[in-house]
């Protein structure tokens, strides 16, 4: 398809990359999954933690696009074509849609500590409301910094780190602090087992692009490492992150339950095996999907299976 035939919705479509929602999700999911274990939900906070984190990715994705599109390092990729490199949308209607999207992102965010929080100013609550707050402004700074800017992180090889971070501890564990307003100590493990995952799949994108990556001075994980080393470090991402899942489902849930709730371990087996047997830079595209959906699988099981905890 011609670039001048792709219409405006799709392009801002393709720019919002619906593909990587299943993973920012999962560590909502899961998250609350665990509120189910130690507690109970409230579905208008889930829905409006959903919300909220579709626009942070969102965000990420845009901020993304714009930030490698005008570094050119988005030119000749590998992957799926992008809308500002490409010129379907100018640096300028970009810029304009983040601001947007961070603004959306925002009040959705107030809105689920007014809801999460009715009382804000009773002494349990105003330091955790607080935390939350400043959490909520470092994760639209952390989407739009990832590729946007002379220092962005993403380009430092530290991308993985603040995955880990924010789809892992703050996404799972903040999602299960809303709805709890406690912290137990084992909500450590799906944090990190979905941190760990979606790790995996942004170190996927960036062996597929690790050439690029390097020619245009984008210094990721699998550029440093380069191709042997970036394998074997994708296959331990993925491997602690079945380990700490197996752990939380066994120790938390009743052994039967928490057996079947350790059924998707076969996806990431498959998953682990078919990187292993990559043998050129186009081959990783499908592979990023697989690894999202296998994520999103396994959140929802756990968190269908936790109502029946």
């Amino acid at each position: 398809m011609q670039d001048s035939v792709i219409s405006p919705w799709k392009a801002w479509i393709a720019a919002a990359r619906p593909r990587t929602l299943p993973l920012a999700f999962s560590c909502i999911l899961t998250g609350n999954a665990a509120a189910m274990i130690y507690d109970r939900i409230s579905i208008p906070i889930l829905m409006l933690t959903l919300l909220t984190t579709l626009f942070l990715q969102i965000l990420s994705n845009f901020a993304n696009d714009y930030g490698d599109g005008v570094k050119g390092t988005d030119a000749k990729r590998i992957g799926p074509q992008r809308m500002v490199a490409s010129g379907i949308i100018s640096p300028a209607q970009m810029k304009s849609a983040m601001l947007i999207t961070a603004i959306l992102a925002l009040c959705s965010g107030l809105l689920l500590l007014y809801l999460a929080f009715p009382n804000p100013f009773d002494a349990e609550n105003k330091w955790i409301l607080f935390g939350f707050f400043i959490t909520g402004l470092l994760a639209i700074a952390a989407a739009i910094m990832y590729t946007v800017g002379k220092n962005a992180y993403g380009y430092r090889g530290l991308g993985d780190f603040f995955v880990l971070v924010f789809f892992g501890f703050v996404g799972v564990g903040g999602s299960c602090l809303l709805q709890t307003r406690n912290i137990n100590a084992m909500i450590i493990l799906p944090s990190l087992s979905i941190g760990l995952f979606s790790v995996g799949v942004l170190n996927l994108n960036n062996m597929r692009d690790r050439v690029k990556d390097k020619e245009s001075g984008k210094y990721t994980i699998p550029v440093i490492l380069g191709a042997e080393y970036a394998l074997w470090y994708h296959q331990i991402l993925i491997a602690l992150g079945m380990i700490s899942m197996i752990i939380w489902c066994l120790f938390k849930m009743p052994l039967i339950i928490g057996f079947s709730a350790c059924i998707p371990v076969i996806l990431f087996i498959q998953r682990m095996i078919e990187v292993k047997s990559i043998k050129e830079d186009a081959a990783f595209n499908p592979l990023l999907p697989k690894l999202a959906m296998s994520t999103f699988v396994w959140s929802i099981l756990v968190f269908i299976l936790s109502i029946w905890n």
